[in-house]
């Protein structure tokens, strides 16, 4: 009999851990006809941004040589007709996908609990069960947790939810996972759970208290593991296109719902739904906030963790209008905060802005519904790191130790700022422009108030000119670098449109070529007919001249888009 029993356990661990599915490892089957190429920032161009608004662009993110984008065999011979540069890059995102599989240890093979308890947990990726049982674990070993559910999925999957602290204190809510090809977020929300119980609690449970979602949308989640990893949307079937499922969870909120960057095309990777939260992961997160706030519970901040792209950003997604400025005063300080903190921690410059400045304009998310619904000042989406959805599991430690350092600073900041009198304000390092910039500008050398529009091209104009360039607040280091810096070149003055305010880039190329760059740079009150994609980042200007229809010059934390990215 004792012999039946272990062949029937040792049967269930081998089907526990029996790999990598035929399905997810076909990443080519996967893809289809598709093409994923890599568009270089000289070929953003407003033809190309039109050309591609005729078809289904999925945007993967940013490298240093352009934008990736998934693309039909269909757009993409569009491109070769019009002459547009580009580099397909299909097989090597297929090469990359499939050396993932083929490697073991990517994701944790074992049984849940084994996967749960082992001690390479932060090493590796983790399917749902994993984190889950993670989760039940840190509140079984900590008085300061307790788990419970907003609600289930779709397909049935329990959404579970950890609570922290305790007592009359402002909440701080977390949740990972919305987009189900990002693997890194749901491995920070674990990390954040487990770093504030430890040791007894961390300090910032005396100010506030946590509600945190590991993976908002389970189903999808699975569904990347277990059949595409390029899946990013929820899994309830579209009854007027059955051959299209799931809905962009992140454009499902009523906040300017289907508006610009959504679409009402079911098979889109950014389709809206039929109605704001028609899926039930979304309606889960709007029942539970809207109960715990009428139950007396103060929200001081939402946060919405995705990958990838280095970004920490605020509201407005679904205009390039600012919120009011007050309000967007304190957003941007507590950004900086958190900015500041990771390049202290990591050495990573995370961007800062709103959504729709920071990489483009995307109606329907979630830092804008709680803002414009609860009046959450400090909503905000994090884009974490990496050059893929799944990166080397390598960055997962890293990754999460830095979102961390900045978490805590954005809490500090927020709690200081909504509790003004709570306690002294923190003795800040002093925080000014240098005098002496040691930056030269058309060989001159320039003051920083002539540096302006380079506060987000060069990281040495932000580290010389930190009151410019919006850097002071919690969290500034002071950096004492006084090499000379050139800044020089021949400048192409802009000539401006009828309804837009132009950036004219120079960039050195080889040769002494200098080719002009234009980025899109709306003004607050120009109305735009159709999602900013493909936006240039200004990664090596060397001369910015800038038109404005109003001649103002631009606010230092909300410049000119620097890099175009989908995954919000």
């Amino acid at each position: 009999m004792g012999s039946i029993k272990f062949a029937i356990w040792f049967l269930a661990q081998a089907l526990t851990v029996a790999g990598y599915s035929d399905a997810v490892k076909d990443v080519r089957g996967n893809l289809g006809a598709d093409r994923i190429i890599n568009l270089p920032y000289t070929a953003v161009t407003e033809s190309v941004r039109s050309l591609l608004d005729g078809f289904e662009v999925d945007e993967f993110g940013n490298t240093n040589l352009g934008t990736d984008l998934r693309l039909s065999s269909e757009a993409v011979a569009a491109l070769t007709l019009n002459g547009v540069e580009f580099s397909d890059t299909t097989e090597e995102w297929i090469q990359q996908f499939e050396r993932n599989f083929e490697n073991e240890a990517f994701v944790c093979q074992d049984s849940a609990e084994a996967c749960a308890t082992s001690a390479d947990f932060f090493l590796q990726y983790q399917r749902m069960d994993a984190i889950h049982a993670r989760f039940d674990n840190i509140s079984a070993s900590s008085p300061l947790a307790s788990i419970d559910s907003i609600g289930s999925s779709y397909e049935g999957r329990d959404i579970k939810t950890m609570f922290i602290g305790s007592g009359d204190k402002p909440t701080v809510l977390y949740f990972c996972g919305i987009h189900a090809r990002e693997w890194l977020p749901p491995m920070f929300c674990t990390h954040m759970a487990e770093t504030l119980v430890a040791d007894g609690g961390h300090p910032i449970l005396e100010k506030v208290k946590f509600v945190i979602v590991p993976l908002a949308n389970p189903d999808g989640y699975e569904f990347s593991h277990e059949n595409d990893n390029l899946w990013r949307k929820s899994r309830k079937p579209n009854p007027s296109n059955p051959d299209c499922v799931g809905t962009d969870l992140n454009r499902n909120y009523d906040d300017h719902h289907c508006g610009e960057g959504s679409s009402t095309n079911e098979c889109s990777p950014i389709y809206c739904g039929t109605a704001p939260f028609d899926n039930v992961e979304t309606q889960n997160l709007k029942n539970f906030s809207e109960a715990y706030i009428a139950s007396g519970e103060t929200l001081l901040s939402q946060v919405d963790v995705h990958s990838y792209g280095q970004y920490w950003m605020s509201p407005w997604g679904w205009t390039l209008d600012l919120p009011p400025a007050d309000d967007f005063t304190e957003m941007t300080a507590c950004m900086v905060a958190a900015k500041n903190a990771i390049l202290a921690t990591s050495g990573l410059d995370f961007k800062v802005g709103s959504t729709a400045r920071a990489i483009y304009i995307a109606s329907g998310g979630s830092d804008d519904w709680y803002y414009s619904n609860f009046g959450v000042k400090y909503a905000y989406t994090i884009e974490c790191r990496g050059d893929s959805f799944q990166p080397n599991p390598s960055n997962i430690i890293p990754s999460n130790e830095e979102i961390f350092a900045g978490m805590i600073a954005q809490v500090e900041c927020s709690y200081s700022r909504a509790y003004p009198d709570s306690e002294p304000e923190p003795e800040l390092e002093p925080c000014y422009d240098r005098k002496q910039t040691n930056i030269v500008l058309n060989g001159e050398e320039a003051k920083c108030t002539d540096l302006l529009n380079f506060c987000y091209v060069e990281k040495f104009v932000r580290e010389r000119c930190p009151e410019t360039c919006n850097q002071c607040g919690p969290g500034y280091v002071n950096v004492t670098d006084d090499s000379v810096q050139q800044l020089s070149g021949d400048g192409i003055e802009a000539e401006e449109g009828p309804e837009f305010g132009i950036f004219m880039i120079t960039i050195p190329v080889a040769g002494g070529v200098l080719i002009g760059i234009i980025a899109a740079c709306v003004l607050l009150r120009t109305k735009v007919s159709k999602p900013n994609h493909y936006m240039v980042p200004q990664t090596k200007s060397i001369e910015i001249k800038r038109t404005d229809t109003n001649g103002t010059a631009p606010q230092p934390a909300t410049s000119t888009p620097n890099h175009m990215y989908s995954d919000v």
